[in-house]
């Protein structure tokens, strides 16, 4: 008997009706055969067979419990039923269908018709497998992927003049949204973060292309850094690809000059005042037209003992609750009544908040947080934490 031919599994109380199908099935199929329901259930789990054609009215199991069994089976809920019965109301027909069968075929019945079917749904299970299988290499690429876009974006170590946590939630595998962390030659230190449109691989490529891009500019000032990466995108993204960003760079005397193109402005919360600031170029997203010149729209702030900044993705402030409200001005209340704790807790009581926020639904963007405590000039350690 050919080893490789697709197994179905007949089962039927009438010897009569197996006969008639192990005649006409035979010679494409390898048949098993079942008399009652118990039997089929154990055949069914022993032999895995990829179609089961199912009578409803038996001793010892009806069909509907054999096909219930079946589907509640991790082992055998796969495998395609066709019910075959002389039952032929509607409501049979579309209880056999409500448990899970593909198919429901009345008695007497034409060897042609059940032959058809059979075709089709072997064809059909064999396109799922197939499916399935492209998914799981998908996965795995994408697993990959994101191992890639993180080795790629390494960060240099924290100055001691500052403190600063992180959280960095991808959507899915792998992230649209990136930041990066670096010194340059002038003794400043370099906060970027971005978000390019959508998510997923699409947005990560154009991501890695950003981190490679501020690997080879990180000693320019914060302008030319904006201006380049906008030429680059400009020409290299398609239509409607974008990037939203904020470049900040901050000295040991605590000087911010900064640079946010199409993104949510810094929120800094001053140590001394329950005022917050938020600071914002107003400058076109990245990747939107040519020629930018970012000179006029630099953001010159001074920072002073215990200020802490925040940067931040629109995953963030448009999260939305179950009625389509989205987050937005809540972060910046929200920040500036905790000042209390560390930042590193801080973030981490901000992402519950957010969640109860949007009850308890999953996000659909990728969201990023970067905060960072300026610790004066005579700070002698830093932290970073991150998630």
């Amino acid at each position: 008997m050919d080893q490789n031919k697709p197994k179905i599994l007949v089962v039927d109380d009438e010897s009569f009706n197996i006969g008639v199908l192990h005649k006409n099935l035979e010679q494409d199929y390898k048949i098993i055969a079942a008399k009652n329901g118990v039997e089929a259930v154990r055949r069914a789990t022993k032999y895995s067979p990829d179609l089961i054609l199912l009578d409803i009215m038996m001793p010892k199991m009806d069909g509907y419990e054999v096909c219930r069994q079946l589907k509640s089976n991790e082992q055998t809920q796969d495998i395609a039923v066709i019910f075959l019965s002389a039952k032929n109301e509607l409501e049979d027909e579309k209880k056999g269908l409500g448990l899970g069968a593909v198919d429901y075929i009345t008695k007497p019945f034409s060897v042609d018709i059940v032959k058809a079917r059979i075709k089709t749904h072997l064809a059909l299970r064999t396109k799922t497998r197939e499916l399935a299988e492209k998914n799981e290499e998908l996965i795995e690429d994408l697993k990959t992927a994101a191992a890639v876009q993180r080795h790629l974006s390494i960060n240099s170590p924290i100055p001691p003049f500052l403190k600063m946590a992180i959280r960095y939630l991808p959507h899915s595998h792998v992230s649209g949204d990136l930041y990066k962390l670096y010194s340059n030659s002038t003794g400043g230190f370099n906060i970027f973060i971005g978000d390019s449109t959508g998510h997923g691989v699409a947005a990560a490529l154009t991501t890695i292309m950003v981190d490679i891009l501020l690997n080879q500019h990180k000693n320019e000032t914060p302008v030319r850094t904006m201006e380049f990466i906008n030429e680059v995108l400009e020409k290299q993204l398609p239509n409607d690809r974008f990037l939203s960003a904020a470049l900040v760079q901050i000295t040991l005397k605590g000087k911010i000059y900064a640079i946010t193109a199409g993104h949510p402005p810094l929120i800094i919360i001053p140590a001394n005042s329950n005022d917050p600031v938020l600071l914002s170029s107003q400058s076109p997203i990245l990747g939107t037209f040519t020629h930018l010149d970012f000179t006029a729209a630099a953001i010159h702030y001074s920072l002073q003992s215990g200020d802490r900044v925040f940067l931040y993705t629109d995953g963030i402030t448009e999260r939305c609750d179950g009625q389509g409200n989205m987050f937005k001005n809540r972060l910046v209340e929200f920040l500036k009544n905790q000042r209390d704790h560390d930042l590193d807790s801080l973030l981490t009581l901000l992402l519950e908040h957010i969640n109860a926020f949007a009850e308890a639904q999953p996000p659909d963007d990728d969201m990023t947080l970067v905060a960072f405590e300026y610790l004066g000039q005579l700070a002698n350690n830093s932290i970073i934490t991150q998630l």
